[in-house]
């Protein structure tokens, strides 16, 4: 496996630190010491090409959810940006928004290096443990078609679980209280096997099923990759669809969501770095219903309307707001966790967080619901910390 390899967990450390192994690389999150006051930390990646049939063809156009406004100057959110970008401290897209308006839509820096191509709006970036949100709706979209409820031991709905996995529900493994062994801590030996190939579903879910219970399901909370990818065999087996178009039928189609998709190869579409000048990627199929989308600030910025607003035809008002509700506290510090989704200084006014880290991407993704204030940086440089880019960018948004 080329690049760094991440250890997906969300711990009081130093905002943008992360744990880093030689093995796999999936969806991860790093939390702040404090959190900020606006936003928080970071996950990531790109799906491979049999997750989407070769006889599929494009949507047709839907309806924005979000208009997408003309790109602003962006004021001194742009300053801030573009001084960074000019010293090699950044590099990405970005979109910020305030309800309807957009105080930022901008790329700064190369999408590929070496072919010299620029990051524009439009840019694909593997968006890592962003996809959890995804896979958590997809997840509430079988339960409210009567295929599956989040109470019930998951093993009611895959034949054949492991004898250890019997009194894992489904919410456990969408909280990350299952106890499954997080894969993404393979040894540099074990992983080994997975590196520079497609890697199916089932291997990984083989391997984790090899492993022991961490803890007792729903006595701890430990982040677990290796959950979200036994959520997206749940979603292939009870809906006969593949895990991407489950999501592009379910939920992408729907909000107008044309650069989401879990195939992402596709241009415009960011190269992912180590550094500034080191190309590295896995092989996406490493990070499934984990961390394997890719989209683009514009759609995220879409997707953010919905979870503020909800839309049903892609989830009720009653499934959308358990979404947000604190079901698992992370040690340590005063992050909730719910279905995908961190709750950062929960209150009378707090944010909605995930962000994403995979080899040669990270992403921060952040929804203040009290001012409707939204900010998405996407970058393809794993030494970049988009948490505190995001955190800044919040700041100066409010002094507008």
């Amino acid at each position: 496996m080329k690049g760094v390899a991440v250890v997906g967990s969300v711990r009081a450390v130093v905002v943008g630190a992360v744990l880093c192994v030689a093995g796999l690389a999936v969806a991860c999150t790093a939390a702040p010491t404090a959190a900020p006051t606006s936003t928080p930390p970071s996950s990531s990646t790109s799906p491979s090409s049999s997750s989407v049939p070769a006889s599929s063809s494009e949507p047709p156009p839907v309806p924005s959810a979000v208009s997408v406004a003309p790109t602003p100057d962006g004021g001194p959110l742009d300053d801030y940006l573009a001084g960074m970008a000019g010293q090699q401290q950044f590099r990405g897209a970005v979109e910020v928004r305030r309800g309807a308006d957009v105080l930022l839509r901008k790329g700064y820096g190369p999408a590929d290096v070496e072919a010299g191509i620029p990051i524009t709006p439009d840019t694909r970036f593997e968006v890592g443990s962003i996809t959890k949100q995804f896979t958590a709706v997809a997840v509430l979209r079988l339960q409210e078609q009567g295929k599956l409820r989040v109470t019930e031991p998951v093993c009611t709905y895959l034949p054949g679980c492991p004898a250890g996995w019997t009194a894992i529900t489904v919410e456990q493994l969408l909280v990350h209280t299952s106890g499954l062994y997080n894969y993404t801590s393979a040894p540099e030996e074990e992983a080994a096997a997975f590196q520079n190939r497609q890697v199916a579903p089932s291997e990984l879910i083989s391997y984790v099923a090899g492993k022991p219970l961490d803890f007792p399901p729903g006595t701890q909370w430990r982040y677990s990759n290796s959950g979200y990818v036994v959520l997206g065999a749940l979603i292939e087996r009870l809906s006969g669809m593949d895990y991407g178009t489950f999501l592009r039928r379910q939920m992408f189609d729907a909000l107008g969501m044309r650069d989401t998709r879990y195939d992402g190869g596709i241009p415009p579409r960011a190269k992912g770095y180590t550094d500034w000048t080191t190309p590295g990627e896995d092989h996406p199929s490493l990070y499934y219903a984990a961390g394997g989308l890719v989209s683009t600030t514009g759609d995220l910025a879409k997707w953010n309307a919905f979870l503020l607003g909800g839309k049903p035809a892609v989830l009720n008002a009653d499934s959308l707001a358990s979404m947000t509700v604190v079901r698992a506290q992370v040690p340590g510090t005063s992050i909730g966790y719910g279905y995908g989704i961190e709750v950062h200084d929960s209150g009378p006014a707090p944010t909605y967080y995930h962000g994403g880290l995979v080899t040669g991407f990270r992403c921060a993704n952040s929804i203040r619901p009290s001012t409707g204030l939204s900010i998405t940086v996407l970058t393809n440089d794993t030494w970049i910390d988009p948490a505190a880019v995001a955190s800044r960018l919040a700041e100066l948004a409010d002094s507008l």
